[in-house]
């Protein structure tokens, strides 16, 4: 194995680790909810609904920020020992929001019968689907070994590459540099690709009519991604709603892939400007997961993909080359 501190491995294995714990932790729940007893319930509501969720944002202060997202809302009612209960939770799966919204409620229109599986010792706590997806553990495994594989493969690839640098280069100790440069510009150049190729099929989704409702700068402290300096940050929140196929949803996508943050106001000021409460405003509304909408199918995937590997790579072929 190459000779590299122990502290560079444990940090892409912390994430391999974050995902072992997250499976063992639900394996656990579902081991549980199979010994739950059933009974049988009634769906008394089916739709769309909006929720926050708590997520990361790397320009707020602290890190955390949250969002809104469409959930599926399926209120079922359902009677244990005499007493009668009310839960919205379909599956022992965690939802995490805009996915599977559309199917979820055509599973479960107002009126089925359904059977739900219920904590004994919390009736309140219950389920229609106490089973995870298909394939789901297989895809944890895979993920756990590939993972550690893919770490372990790839320091000593990036070992055996910078050995070979070394007779190379006219200044050998500068080759882990070169190297780590370079496969930075290929991950760059991933993404980027990655993110433009999203925007090329956004600019295929469905054109659907909107409401905006919302629409204001958002102001908030936090710090720009090249300073550590808390300072007062803007950022346009623009709030849509529309229907897709018979149900509502809500959206506040303006740039595909981007949110435009800015330590001065006039940027997000005149993006505000172009969407007044309550204009009608054309959107992209993704077919497969109608919960999935933006304004503008464009942002920078392409640049993302240009500039940032282009001056990684300008940067390895400076240090390669200076004596």
């Amino acid at each position: 194995m190459p000779d590299i501190p122990w502290q560079v491995f444990a940090f892409p294995f912390l994430f391999v680790g974050v995902i072992a714990f997250a499976a063992i932790y639900k394996w656990l729940e579902v081991r549980a909810a199979a010994n739950w007893p059933s009974t049988t319930g009634k769906v008394v509501a089916s739709g769309t609904q909006v929720r926050k969720v708590k997520t990361f944002d790397d320009n707020k202060h602290g890190g955390r920020g949250e969002e809104k997202r469409n959930f599926a809302n399926v209120v079922y009612e359902y009677q244990v020992s005499g007493y009668t209960f009310r839960s919205n939770r379909v599956t022992i799966g965690e939802d995490l929001g805009n996915f599977e919204v559309a199917e979820t409620i055509a599973r479960y229109p107002v009126g089925t019968t359904v059977t739900v599986y219920y904590n004994p010792r919390r009736p309140r706590e219950a389920v229609l689907e106490r089973d995870v997806p298909k394939g789901m553990w297989g895809c944890v495994i895979w993920m756990v070994l590939g993972g550690s594989a893919a770490i372990l493969i790839g320091f000593y690839g990036f070992n055996q590459i910078t050995e070979y640098m070394r007779g190379v280069l006219s200044v050998p100790k500068r080759a882990p540099l070169v190297v780590a440069l370079v496969t930075f510009g290929i991950v760059s150049c991933w993404i980027g690709l990655a993110i433009r190729k999203h925007e090329r099929e956004a600019k295929r989704w469905a054109k659907v009519p909107a409401r905006i409702d919302r629409s204001e700068v958002e102001t908030f402290r936090g710090t720009m991604s090249k300073s550590n300096d808390v300072q007062t940050l803007y950022r346009p929140l623009i709030r849509y709603s529309y229907s897709y196929n018979g149900l509502n949803y809500f959206g506040d996508q303006a740039s595909l892939n981007a949110k435009v943050t800015a330590n001065f106001s006039s940027v997000a000021k005149r993006k505000v400007a172009k969407f007044p409460v309550g204009s009608t405003v054309t959107i992209y509304v993704n077919p497969k997961n109608p919960a999935e909408s933006t304004l503008k199918p464009s942002s920078f995937g392409l640049w993302i993909a240009i500039i940032p590997t282009a001056i990684l790579w300008g940067l390895a072929w400076f240090v390669s080359q200076v004596p």
